[in-house]
């Protein structure tokens, strides 16, 4: 018999934004978390001891594996700059969206025609990761495609990579040059 675990379900909500108000215009949603989501959660869920870690690699944007570690509290001097803040270093996590309607797989590791990427703000509440960018075209342009980022360093360089962690192919939508639109990527856990 199956226990209980953990799900997570995850959709796409697009805003245009018409004088000072947000109109909804496109809510679906999406089943396509990549491999480097899976990974992430994975190593993340394991036992992690002071000064221990555990070192995984992940896809970049580039398609190259970079090795990242997620680990407990860390002695700078030991030479592993992993995936803590620093000063004058930042992690973004970012919204990208782009035209391509190649069906999405869990070997994505970048969008298949990507057209923008904007920083996302990031809140979680009642089980709900919710990020959210606005996206001011200087040109039109079809949106197919959706996708949410990460950045992590390098364990053993602190150098910082992105890495895809969702891609979904949605419906067609045209954001008109000069419109801004908010696209919000929330996942559900349950």
């Amino acid at each position: 018999m199956e226990g209980p675990g953990l799900k997570a379900q995850a959709e796409v909500l697009i805003y245009e934004h018409r004088g000072s108000h947000k109109v909804l215009i496109h809510r679906q949603k999406l089943n396509t978390f990549t491999m480097n989501f899976v990974y992430m959660i994975e190593y993340m869920l394991k036992r992690i001891t002071a000064d221990t870690g555990h070192v995984i690699g992940l896809t970049d944007l580039t398609g190259t594996s970079q090795m990242v570690q997620f680990q407990g509290p860390h002695d700078p001097a030991g030479g592993s700059y992993l995936a803590t803040e620093t000063t004058g270093k930042s992690l973004p996590t970012k919204i990208r969206i782009g035209s391509s309607s190649t069906p999405e797989s869990r070997n994505d590791y970048k969008l298949g025609d990507e057209k923008m990427a904007e920083d996302a703000s990031v809140i979680t509440a009642n089980s709900t990761v919710k990020a959210s960018a606005s996206f001011t075209p200087s040109e039109d342009i079809i949106v197919r495609e959706v996708g949410l980022s990460k950045a992590w360093r390098k364990y053993d360089t602190g150098d910082v990579y992105e890495f895809l962690l969702l891609r979904g192919v949605i419906s067609e939508r045209t954001f008109s040059a000069g419109t801004t639109y908010t696209v919000e990527i929330r996942i559900n856990f349950t």
